[in-house]
């Protein structure tokens, strides 16, 4: 069952919110080890990530569970 006809189910929903926030904490884990780091200061971040740095994950995570 999906949200309105011909839109997303209520799994892919899920799959599209959970994927950002594991990059997220991804990204929070490699800064933490030093093997990465975000020189500039940005708007909007956690613990020195910009919360765009989970978008790579999210975008692979949601073709590898559409696929």
């Amino acid at each position: 069952m999906g949200f309105a006809p011909g839109w997303e189910t209520s799994r892919e929903v899920a799959v599209v919110a959970v994927c950002p926030v594991l990059g997220l904490a991804f990204e929070l884990v490699k800064v933490r080890a030093g093997s990465r780091s975000y020189p500039e200061p940005g708007l909007t971040e956690v613990a020195g990530v910009p919360l765009h740095g989970g978008g790579m994950y999210a975008a692979v995570g949601s073709c590898v569970c559409r696929s």
